[in-house]
């Protein structure tokens, strides 16, 4: 997903500050559902999650102090004023061998986070399949543990990079009716994680 305001940047890396931010599972909430294209209010994320905008202003306020979300603007709502924001970037680079040990604890503690957010996901889906049984062809779900040469291990990392891609020219746009039938929410995670104590 490309930039859409000259304050964005087309990657991040995720240094300590990010993963220090990121690694409490209310604030991976909130910035999972803050990757938009168009600017958002918190009253907004609010509602999407479920929460009280007293809750997701505290965590946009931590994201914004961290640099992960900055302000675009405002906008009227009836008598009152709120906020706008937008992410800082929609690419997030990690670089794990550069990483210190104080910043790989942080990544960790954000994986967990993810991890944990996926219980809710699943609840979601739970809900959804019995609105809708047809959302089955949309769900993908596969865990394997083995062990692959090298070689093999780079061309799944290829085809993972390029599914990614894809992933991400899919999301450059939103729907001009979010409430279009024809347009799911989904959550996309590819996770492939090497060990040695085996080998």
């Amino acid at each position: 997903m490309s930039k859409v305001h000259p304050d964005q940047t087309e990657f991040e890396d995720l240094n300590v500050d990010y993963l220090t931010a990121l690694s409490s599972f209310a604030a991976l909430d909130v910035f999972q559902a803050s990757m938009r294209i168009e600017p958002f209010s918190v009253r907004e994320i609010a509602e999407e999650l479920g929460k009280s905008p007293a809750s997701v202003g505290e965590q946009v306020i931590k994201l914004v102090e961290a640099g992960i979300l900055f302000k675009v603007g405002t906008r009227k709502r009836r008598s009152r004023t709120e906020s706008l924001y937008l992410p800082r970037s929609y690419q997030w680079l990690s670089n794990l061998s550069g990483f210190t040990k104080e910043e790989f604890k942080a990544y960790a503690q954000m994986f967990r986070c993810q991890l944990k957010s996926m219980d809710r996901q699943f609840e979601a889906l739970y809900e959804a399949l019995a609105h809708d049984p047809d959302f089955e062809q949309f769900v993908i779900t596969r865990h394997h543990t083995g062990k692959l040469h090298k070689s093999k291990l780079k061309k799944i990392v290829e085809a993972a990079t390029a599914l990614r891609e894809m992933v991400d020219e899919a999301l450059d746009s939103e729907p001009s009716d979010p409430d279009d039938p024809d347009y799911v929410r989904v959550d996309f995670y590819i996770h492939m994680l090497p060990t040695q104590h085996e080998s």
